[in-house]
Order: C-alpha cells, then structure tokens, then sequence
C-alpha cells in the first residue's frame, strides 16, 4: 500500500505524544495524596503544561502540510479489493490521538475507584475499566492506520458508513471545479443512489438535471486536494475502461498522466511532477 508521506510520519508521531501525555497524567494519578501535598503547585501542574505543549508541537509540525493536501490516492486493499484511498486529516486523526490520550490514562489510572469500592467489587470495576480504556485506544489506533473515509473502486465511490455511489449514477461531464464550495464537492447524483437519501438544496434546486439531483460530499478531514478528486471522479464517470484499473499502481500512473495533461486538472504541476516521480 502507498501511503503519502506526511500521513506515514503523522502516525508515530501521534502515538509517540499520546504515550507521553498519557505516561504525564498517569504518573500524577499515581503519586499517593500524602505526597501530592508536600509537592509544589507548579509540579502538580506541570503534566497538563506538558500535554498542551505537546499538542500545540503536533500543530506546528504538520499544519504547513495540512494546507497543503495530496494531488494523489493512497493505492490500498480493502476487504480484498483494490481501491483508491483518500485518508483522514493527519492534523485532525493525530490531534485525536494526543488528546484522547491523557483523557484515557486518567480514566484507567483514577483514585476514585478506591475510595468508592471494595475487594471483589474494587477487582471488578478496574477490570471494566481497563477493558474499557484498552478499548478505545485500540479504536483511535485502528482509525489512525484505517480508517479511509472515502475510497474509490472499480464499482463506485464509496464514502463513510459504506454509503456507495455507483460510477454510472454520477451525471455524466462533472463534477468540475465549479462544484466546488467551500469544503463540500457538490454531485449530481441519479434520484436516491446515496443511502437512499440524497439532497436537494434549495439554492441548488433549480440547477438540477432530472433525474439527478445534488449530493453534497463533505471534504472536511478528508486529505485529499478538492480539485483533483473532482477530476479523478469525472475521469472515471467519463472513462468506464479505466476503471477496472483502480485500485493498482499502474492504474494510478494512468490518472495521474491523464489528469496531469488536462488543462482543467487541479494543481497540473504538481501532478505532472508526481506522476514523474
């Protein structure tokens, strides 16, 4: 699997301050009362100054790269299918990661417990707890490394809770760079594709080209550069030969080639440079 390189770095990044405010805050946890009295206030303090430096160093280290999202797909596998993946916000999922962190090692590591139970049931209610925290730590590490919150088949886009837009139900010609607003990529989709429920907006409702109406993708979190999924879309929705090849690095070279000698393809230069890579 291809991963781009800011998303390969963000993650042991992530899981490497997660660790370090979590290790903070569980240290405190762990220091009885009596000693917690005799230390200074500053001291007491200092674990959560050393989770806010930590996020605010997660910040500065990749918020250039945040603005600056991929004019490519990460070539994956999923369930045993090949796709185009366009992964999360690295900013976003390891901003995540680091503050969960802290939030779950106080959880596991609280003195109330303690004071609130006893023998069999004090065993109990730390055992819940530690299933509990292992849990969701196993949970933000599998959508660190996983989670695809809009990924590309030979069959159709499919988005988050495995809504799916089959290629042939996207109007033909888009979408373009025009569909563009804000974050949100606006697609002309045949009447009920997506979930059954697609959206008619009332500013769009007189645009609509029967039997399709508008579909609004939101791109926030996704790390993807607007312009060229919206011409990697209108690739596909225009070349239906080319998408048995998704999925695959040769595939992948193919877009990009084709992409980058469009006068409408987002970011041409970068593509091109990519491509020759």
């Amino acid at each position: 699997m291809t991963i781009d390189p800011v998303t390969r770095r963000s993650r042991p990044v992530a899981l490497l301050f997660g660790a370090l405010a979590a290790a903070s805050v569980a240290a405190l946890q762990l220091v009885s009362i009596e000693h917690l009295r005799e230390l200074p206030g500053w001291l007491i303090a200092a674990p959560i100054g050393f989770c806010v430096l930590l996020v605010i160093a997660y910040v500065a280290v990749f918020w250039s790269a945040h603005r600056r999202p991929p004019t490519y797909f990460q070539v994956s596998r999923r369930r045993g299918k090949p796709t185009f993946a366009a992964p999360n916000t690295p900013l976003l999922r390891g901003l995540v990661i680091v503050l969960a962190a802290p939030s779950i090692a106080a959880v596991a590591t609280s003195r109330l417990y303690a004071e609130l139970f006893a023998n069999a049931t004090l065993i109990l209610v730390r055992t819940v707890v530690v299933l509990f925290t292992v849990g969701c730590v196993a949970a933000h590490i599998w959508t660190l490394y996983r989670l695809a919150p809009l990924r590309l088949t030979s069959d159709a886009v499919v988005l988050t809770l495995r809504r799916t837009i089959p290629w042939d139900a996207l109007a033909p010609d888009g979408p373009s760079t025009t569909s563009i607003q804000g974050d949100t990529l606006w697609l002309l989709v045949r009447h009920a594709t997506p979930g059954g429920r697609p959206y008619t907006g009332p500013a769009l409702a007189g645009h609509s080209m029967p039997p399709y109406e508008w579909y609004p993708l939101d791109l926030r979190g996704i790390y993807i550069d607007q312009v060229f999924l919206a011409a990697a879309l209108r690739h596909y929705r225009e070349h239906p030969d080319a998408r048995p090849t998704i999925g695959t690095p040769a595939g992948h070279q193919h877009l990009l080639t084709a992409l980058s000698s469009r006068p409408a393809a987002a970011g041409s230069a970068s593509l091109a440079a990519h491509s020759a890579s």
